[in-house]
Formats: structure tokens, sequence, C-alpha cells
């Protein structure tokens, strides 16, 4: 291809006027494309209104034009400034201006590189690149001495780079060549030969210089896409590894909706037995109270036919004693103290009859409906419950930004926290129920339970319930597994071996094995992994309780200081342990019965209060976050940072003495301290 040809628009056959490129690559003037656009504004007034009315809405008034050369058509707001092409024609230009004016010959002879200006400072150029344009030193050091532009081809004369660029563009390339064609930047008009790092977007050198990205890493597209391919191989190979485990849970989910629906088969049916047997008591219980009130109403008309066949006798013998009285047989004295005597007896019976009153209405049966029975809300013959759980921890990230922590606040809530004291217990929050519960006590005022059901974010129905837990005064820890049930260390109060768990469906209370040989350590909390139970002997062991076999176990494993135990559900084989008395956060091996120390950034005074309480929350999948009360007060840590920073505008820590529980939605964190009659409630989304 002729130079000749490579700089004459194949529309108007002149040499290009500020070239544009077509979506198909081809190149066209500015002033055809603007002549295109009007003719077909010019032919749009001449169509029929018919013929809009059946185009479809996105043909409708969208001026475009054919490229000449391949037929492929472009809207003309697509058409990008080609400012390669563009530079081009300006060095040609220049080249031949000088050449004219005998200011450069066909010698080594250099031109005035000082006439042309930098395309990014407007500074004098030193160098001239074919892509790039001319270029001031700051520019062509920064991109292509010491950037990712090394491969253009820099010269101190325009005259060199346009026979750079006729060698290139009539160099065809090698036959299976490898070429990338780079898409051109929609603001700058230039090939995007770059790749940003932060970004992660290719991009052109003026985004770098002066655009969006200006001062953000970048490196060459060819070691961006070198990269990216490992990348993608990695992520192949992963996938391809999780691919099996993913078709065995899809096999294993198939599985349990088999079994669900079978189940469910059953409980219905269990169901529909249980109201048929209770509807043939029903049945029963009701014939044998009608049963009842007909024996009641018999017994009352018997009762009153024979006081009835009473009277009419008692009247009959009134009429006979009168007879009797004017007889003349009478008037014997004999025959008149007998009758004296009967008309005695007679006379007392009536009176005791006379004195006898019929009532207006009857009143025979009373018939008692227990109410309470009948109350929908109250019947509960046959209760139903969910007792499906996945897994045995729910993986949670929470949406919380480290660096905002700070800047948190906290307000009153309205949910009552019990006796105004935060020592010896712990609260857990339970997110299926939307429970809060909470245990706290000391040796002034006895233990307080307290289960708040929350109504919204901030409200909840609090009740008191310390029959619920028949251990001591205080000393009471408890752990949520994460699905039903909430456990109990009793550390203190001489009874420091007892263990039980709670269920948060029924609330009743079941005993479980003591911890054997040894005692809990007090001011000590436990966790939950894996669906066992964690927690710290006297002699700092860590011990395991194992759910399914009901039995204690003492790891391998002695931490150097008591502390608050953490599980993370994304590491299932170890938890944390964050100790007092600034020795700082420890990981656990379960499986290796081991411990590490993590944590080498303490803040100054950093200790875990003796009453304190620390919660670990996953915000993403390398990274938690620990908020825990600590002798100098509420401090949040980050593990992706390594660092704690203090929660300044928290309520303070008396002696560390705290409880405390996130929830995942909002995310917000409930807490409260000493003498606080209500929990404190913050957002934790900054």
């Amino acid at each position: 291809m002729s130079s000749s040809q490579d700089t004459i628009c194949t529309l108007c056959f002149e040499t290009f006027k500020n070239p544009l490129i077509l979506k198909c690559g081809h190149n066209i003037c500015e002033p055809c494309v603007k002549r295109a656009e009007a003719l077909f504004s010019a032919l749009k007034t001449l169509e029929p209104p018919s013929k809009k009315k059946d185009q479809p809405e996105k043909e409708k008034d969208v001026p475009s034009i054919c490229c000449p050369l391949c037929g492929k058509v472009t809207p003309v707001a697509e058409c990008q400034p080609n400012i390669t092409l563009r530079n081009v024609l300006s060095l040609t230009k220049n080249a031949a201006v000088l050449e004219l004016s005998g200011a450069a010959d066909a010698g080594d002879k250099k031109d005035d590189s000082s006439a042309h200006a930098c395309g990014f400072c407007k500074g004098p150029a030193t160098v001239f690149c074919a892509f790039c344009g001319p270029l001031c030193k700051e520019h062509s050091d920064f991109l292509h001495v010491n950037g990712p532009l090394r491969s253009h081809e820099l010269s101190e004369s325009p005259i060199n780079v346009v026979k750079s660029i006729k060698e290139v563009t009539e160099t065809k390339p090698q036959e299976g060549a490898n070429t990338v064609v780079l898409p051109l930047c929609k603001d700058h008009g230039k090939q995007m030969e770059l790749f940003c790092t932060k970004c992660e977007t290719l991009v052109c050198s003026h985004c770098i210089l002066i655009g969006e990205h200006k001062g953000h890493e970048c490196a060459g597209v060819v070691q961006a896409f070198k990269k990216t391919n490992e990348r993608i191989d990695d992520l192949l190979k992963s996938i391809k590894a999780m691919a099996p485990e993913c078709e065995e849970l899809v096999k294993g989910y198939e599985r349990l909706r088999s079994g669900a629906d079978e189940e469910h088969k059953a409980a219905r049916a269990a169901v529909e037995d249980a109201y048929k047997q209770f509807r043939e008591i029903v049945d029963e219980c009701e014939k044998n109270t009608q049963r009842e009130i007909d024996e009641i109403f018999k017994s009352f008309s018997e009762t009153v036919d024979s006081r009835t066949v009473s009277l009419r006798s008692l009247k009959d013998e009134c009429g006979l004693v009168q007879k009797s009285a004017d007889t003349t047989a009478a008037k014997n004295e004999l025959l008149r103290y007998t009758l004296f005597k009967s008309l005695k007896n007679l006379s007392d019976h009536l009176s005791v009859v006379s004195s006898a009153k019929v009532p207006d209405d009857a009143k025979i049966c009373q018939v008692d409906i227990n109410k309470g029975m009948l109350a929908k809300d109250r019947f509960g013959l046959v209760k139903v419950r969910s007792s499906f759980r996945l897994g045995s921890g729910r993986m949670v990230f929470y949406n919380i930004d480290f660096d905002a922590l700070d800047g948190t606040r906290s307000g009153r809530s309205e949910i009552e926290t019990g006796n105004n004291t935060s020592h010896d217990g712990g609260a857990i929050y339970d997110p299926v129920r939307r429970i809060i519960l909470s245990v706290s006590g000391n040796y002034n005022n006895g233990r307080s339970v307290k289960l708040t059901t929350m109504t919204d974010d901030t409200h909840g129905e609090t009740v008191l319930r310390p029959d619920m837990i028949p251990f001591g005064n205080h000393g009471q820890y408890p752990i949520f597994d994460t699905q039903q049930f909430t456990y109990f260390l009793q550390s203190e109060d001489g009874d420091n071996t007892s263990f039980g768990r709670l269920d948060m469906d029924t609330f009743e209370f079941e005993r479980l094995p003591n911890l054997p040989r040894s005692s809990f350590r007090e001011f000590c909390r436990g966790c939950c992994q894996n669906g066992n139970i964690y927690a710290l002997d006297r002699d700092l062991n860590v011990c395991e309780y194992n759910v399914s076999e009901r039995s204690w176990r003492r790891l391998d494993c002695v931490m150097p200081r008591p502390g608050c135990l953490m599980a993370d559900p994304s590491e299932p084989n170890n938890i944390y342990c964050l100790c007092t008395d600034g020795r700082g956060l420890y990981r656990i091996d379960i499986a290796e019965e081991s411990h590490t120390h993590v944590e080498n950034d303490p803040p100054s005074n950093f200790s875990l209060g003796a009453n304190g309480e620390a919660v670990l929350v996953r915000v993403s999948a390398s990274e938690f976050i620990i908020f825990a009360g600590l002798s100098a007060g509420w401090h949040a840590y980050s593990s992706e940072r390594n660092r704690w920073i203090p929660l300044h505008n928290w309520r303070n820590v008396r002696n560390g003495s705290g409880h405390l529980v996130i929830v995942p939605e909002g995310p917000r964190g409930f807490y409260h301290v000493d003498d606080s009659e209500r929990w404190e409630v913050v957002d934790l989304s900054g």
C-alpha cells in the first residue's frame, strides 16, 4: 500500500481532513461525515408518515454512514477521531514543508524540533512518536524510556517517523502471527496500549498522564494479558477442582429433597391422624357431656313430678279432713281428740310445704366453656416447629468498613438490659428467631436472665427468666451453636463443672455431662465450631465437648492466659482466643492441637477486660474484624490490616466489663455496660 493511498479519503478522494475511524476500522473525512449527516436529515423530511410509523423505534432519527470500502453501516455518533492518523498527516505535512524549504536535506541533518509542541503539556517537543505524536523529554521518559511503551520507536526528526510509519504500514504481517487489535480510547481517540492495574481496565497514554487515571500504576498490554491469562488458568483449575464437589452437593440436595417429600407426606399424615384421634375424643366428650345434661334434666323432672303428686295427695287429704270435721260422728269427744291430732300433723306438713317457693325461671344446669382452649392462638394440640438447618455454621459476610468504625456513634435502644450489671455472664444473638439472650450476675444482686424477642431493628419485648438456667447465682457463660441450642458453662459459686443447654424453640433446659477431672476457668468464654463446644478449664487447657458423642476431651493445647474463645465459620479447623493481660490474639489449630500468636500490634494499655466480651465477624473471604471490650474501652481489630483502633464514640467500658452482640441485619451492634438501663445500638455500616 502506497503512502498516498494511506492519506486519501475513499469518499471524496482528497487528503484526509480530521479523519474519523468507523466501526469497521476504515477512515473517512470529518467533512464527508457531516455532509452525509446533513443528507440523511434532508431525506428524513421527505419520507411519508406511514413509512416512519412502520419503522422500528431504534432505527428512527439515527444518522448513519455507510463505509465506501466494506459497506458496513456506522452511526455518526459512534465515529471517533483517529488521533494516530492525524499525527501521521501532521508529521507528513511538516516533513514536506521542511524538505521544500531546504531545512532538511537527504543526509543526516536534523530538523528544528522546537517548532512542534508536546501533545500532553504543549511544551517544546524533543522527540517524535508515530503513535503518540510530538513529546517533550519529561513525557517521553515517563512513558517510552522508563514506561510500558518502550516498544514505540522514537525519533528526533518527524521525517524519520514518517519513514518508519511507511515501513510498518507496508510490511505485511507474517502468516499465523498473533496480532492483538487494540480498541481506541473513547475520550482521547488513541489506542489503549496500557493497562491500569488499580482500575483493571485498558487505557491510553493520555488517560495515564492527563485523564481520569492520572497517577495510577500501569503496565503494558502484553504483560497485563499474560498475567490475566495466568489468573484465568488458576481460576479454571480451581473451578475444575471444585466442580466435582458441586456435583456431589447437587446430588446430596436431590437426595435431601427426595427424603423431604417423603417426610412431608409423613408429617401431614401424622397431623391428620392426630386430629382424627382428637375429633374422636371430642365427639366422645361431647356425647358424655350431653348425657350428663340429660341425666340432670331427667332427675329434675322426676323430682318435680314426685313433689307434684305429693302436693295433690295433700290437697285431697285436706278436703277429706274438712268433711270429717263436719260429720255428726265427729262430735264425739274421743273422735274429736283423734281428729285434732290428724289436723295438727296436717297443719305442720302444710306449713313446711307452703314455705317453699317455686323459682320464676329454671336454673337447672350451668355450662362452663373454657374459652382459652377455643382460642386459635392458644390451642396447642399439635405443635409444629422447623428443625431444618444447613451446615454447622452459617457463613455471613458483614458489610462493615473498618476504617469508618472510629466515627460510629451509639444511641439508646428500647431494649432493657436487666439488672444494671454486665458481670459474670454474656449475651448471644439468635438470628433465626431474632432473640437476644443475656445473662448477668454478681455476689450482691444475684443473677439476671433476660430474653428479648426483637420486634424491629431497635425494639424488643423483654421478659425476665432466671428459672431457665438451674445453676448458681452467677458465672454462667452462654454459647450459641448457630442452630437451635444455647450452651451454658458454670464457672463459679463452687459449682464450676456444671454444663447444660437450652432449646431456643421450647426454652427447655437439659443438663449435660459435667467437665471431668477439672473445672471451667472463670471469666473465660467458650465458642462453638463444627457443632462442638470449646472452653478453657482451670489449667487453661482447651477442652472439646463432642455433641454427637456427648463426651468431653482435653486437647494438648494450653493457652498462656485466660481469654475469650471465638469461632470463624470460614476456618472450620481453627478457633481464636483473645487473651487478657496484653497477651494478644492466638489461633488454635483444633486438628493439630497447637496454637500460634497472630496479632503483633496491640494498643497501649491492651488487655481484655475480666468481664469483657469479644465477637469475631467476617467482612470478606480474607478479612475478619474483632470487637472487644478492653480495659481501655471498646476497640476493633482488623486481621487484614493487623491493627487495633479505639471506638471513641462508644460508651465507656468500666474495667472492661460489657456485653456485646452483632446482628447481620444492618449490620448493627448491641452492647451494654455497667449501670446502663438499656442496650446501646450502633449502625456498623458507616
